[in-house]
């Protein structure tokens, strides 16, 4: 699908306007006033991505000048001295820069582990998701066994609750998502089960381009770190300095877990 761009809340944005991409599913607030009129004042204009693997080619690219993804995006990036982090995102419900992502699977399903459902159907975001699709592979790596030949498929439901209404409706057998989101309502704690978990995943970050303006980086830091706004139903909500060294643990984690080969 193709972006959807703003310009700060206005739309006489030039080509020549400094970008800021950011992932839809993670709902950056750049509608809210305050945000829009940040971006306009300092000459940025917005672009929201829902296909990841688009938002990975313009990244490549060094088209944006800054980007909001997850640190699974990022991983794609991780040897690309163009970008340097800025910020982390935070979890909504503990404030921490880490997250965990349970797999669920139906409380009616035999499955009491990972392992059981070899051949069986994954739900997932998409393939730059940290939580759904990176956690698995690491989950698995911890048994030794890949990741890519593992389940019959590993099909996209689209993001958050949609994973474990997914699951509940039948059209996957399990899925990985983040724990807040599976706490969040009463039914699916009733209806589905816990069947493994993977800690300390990094949550989104934001990443500048090393070429941009100290002033604005400053700036753009510290208006994030005083941000509390965020979409509906998100996991995240407030940003810190970027965290380094999870993220850099996230990286080689999945490192090792994609390089589990085939028995």
């Amino acid at each position: 699908m193709n972006p959807t761009q703003t310009a700060g809340g206005t739309s006489n944005a030039s080509a020549d306007d400094l970008i800021f991409a950011c992932d839809v599913n993670l709902g950056f607030p750049t509608d809210d006033p305050e945000w829009a009129a940040f971006f306009r004042d300092h000459g940025w204009r917005t672009v929201n991505y829902d296909d990841m693997g688009e938002l990975t080619a313009t990244l490549k690219a060094h088209v944006p000048s800054a980007a909001f993804m997850p640190a699974a995006n990022y991983y794609y990036l991780k040897d690309d001295p163009y970008y340097a982090g800025l910020a982390s995102a935070l979890a909504e419900r503990t404030g921490h820069a880490t997250v965990t992502s349970v797999l669920i699977a139906p409380r009616t399903s035999n499955a009491r582990s990972v392992m059981d459902l070899r051949g069986k159907r994954l739900g997932h975001i998409n393939s730059y998701c940290t939580t759904s699709y990176f956690s698995p592979a690491i989950l698995l790596a911890e048994h030794n066994v890949p990741f890519r030949t593992f389940f019959s498929t590993v099909e996209p439901v689209g993001a958050w609750q949609r994973q474990i209404d997914a699951v509940l409706a039948g059209r996957v057998d399990a899925t990985m998502v983040e724990e807040g989101i599976w706490l969040d309502k009463p039914a699916n704690q009733a209806q589905t089960k816990i069947i493994g978990s993977v800690d300390g995943l990094p949550g989104p970050v934001i990443v500048l381009a090393k070429t941009v303006d100290p002033a604005f980086a400053s700036a753009f830091l510290a208006k994030l770190v005083a941000c509390r706004t965020a979409a509906l139903a998100q996991p995240f909500l407030g940003y810190t300095g970027y965290c380094r060294d999870a993220v850099q643990t996230f990286f080689d984690r999945s490192e090792r877990a994609f390089a589990v080969a085939a028995g």
